[in-house]
């Protein structure tokens, strides 16, 4: 059975990719609309590090890049020609990749550590540009839909961290009751849906006052 944790569509909705989490692998389905019978054929089952976790595509649909949960790695695989273009050690646990709007820096949420490693991924050879500190289990991310900022929930901490991915330094932060987990921001730009995974419930909240609500 195929546990895919986390699906990704192209941008170009050309490209159908999920991470098979307990099977060391990831799919690359292509994806044809005009083929309304079976839409979703497999194209390639790249093998990749221990447990594949989340997922990222750049903005052309050139490149997918995927964090390896309990191999500490993170993995780019081609599109075009569904090979792995490189594979680096990062830090413990990695779990969530956010790539800014201009295909330049990839960040990390390292859960199992208290920092967001941010690469260069624009050459050949991705570099390590900073470890931001942000809070014990730093996990998930969200944009904050102003081309500037990020949240990541740090899983461990309770807290959910602001950064600005221009200066690269946490620039706020709020509390996050019960193990925060994914996100979503509400067309206010200023409440923050927070999944409490460990209290099972949906958290709100002001990024204004930097309160739940």
């Amino acid at each position: 059975i195929v546990d895919p944790y986390h699906l990704r569509f192209s941008p170009d909705m050309k490209w159908f990719v999920t991470a098979a989490n307990r099977l060391d692998h990831i799919d690359i389905y292509h994806w044809d609309a005009a083929d309304s019978a079976v839409p979703l054929k497999l194209a390639t089952r790249v093998p990749t590090g221990k447990t594949p976790s989340h997922l990222m595509i750049d903005s052309k649909s050139t490149v997918v890049y995927s964090s390896m949960q309990d191999s500490d790695e993170l993995v780019a695989i081609d599109l075009a020609t569904q090979k792995l273009r490189w594979k680096i050690g990062v830090g413990k646990m990695p779990a969530d990749v956010f790539l800014t709007p201009d295909d330049r820096l990839l960040f990390v949420g390292l859960t199992g550590d208290r920092f967001v490693e941010v690469y260069d991924v624009s050459q050949a050879t991705p570099r390590l540009v900073k470890r931001i500190e942000t809070g014990d289990g730093a996990h998930a991310f969200r944009s904050a839909g102003d081309q500037r900022h990020l949240y990541v929930s740090n899983r461990v901490a309770n807290t959910i961290s602001k950064i600005d991915y221009q200066s690269l330094a946490v620039v706020a932060s709020f509390p996050a009751p019960g193990g925060p987990d994914c996100m979503d921001v509400l067309a206010d730009g200023k409440t923050l849906l927070v999944g409490s995974r460990w209290a099972r419930k949906l958290t709100f909240i002001d990024t204004t006052t930097r309160q739940v609500t």
